[in-house]
């Protein structure tokens, strides 16, 4: 899948994204439509909403069976030297690899990693 793109409501990385976006932004991901892709592809806008602003409470995102079946990933913002999320970083695997009470675990890890690509970019303010 090098170089695909896909919708950022059902990836990791992309709901982090969008978490961080402006209003209008989501807005207009909204309007162009959630289209189904796997059996737990967020299709609604409130929840779309609700998760977005989960993912802003708990410094990661979550995707399992979003985009595709049997994947799940993991990802957490990356911040410029203006406090600005400008990427985020992902682990994925199989759901057998990634376990529920594995997830935990692995989001730490990239909330860690996301915190240390950010202070390489300069930004040494309290992580939102």
């Amino acid at each position: 899948h090098l170089g695909k793109r896909n919708p950022a409501y059902c990836t990791s990385s992309g709901k982090v994204l969008l978490a961080y976006s402006e209003e209008e932004v989501i807005k207009q991901v909204i309007e162009n439509g959630l289209h189904p892709y796997a059996k737990n592809t967020i299709t609604d806008p409130g929840k779309l909403w609700s998760i977005l602003k989960k993912i802003r409470k708990q410094g990661y995102a979550l995707s399992k069976d979003e985009l595709l079946e049997g994947v799940t990933s993991i990802a957490a913002p990356v911040r410029d030297y203006t406090g600005q999320v400008v990427a985020a970083i992902t682990i994925t695997g199989p759901n057998q690899r990634i376990t529920e009470h594995k997830i935990p675990i692995y989001a730490k890890k990239v909330i860690d990693a996301g915190k240390e690509a950010s202070s390489r970019l300069g930004y040494h303010n309290r992580f939102r």
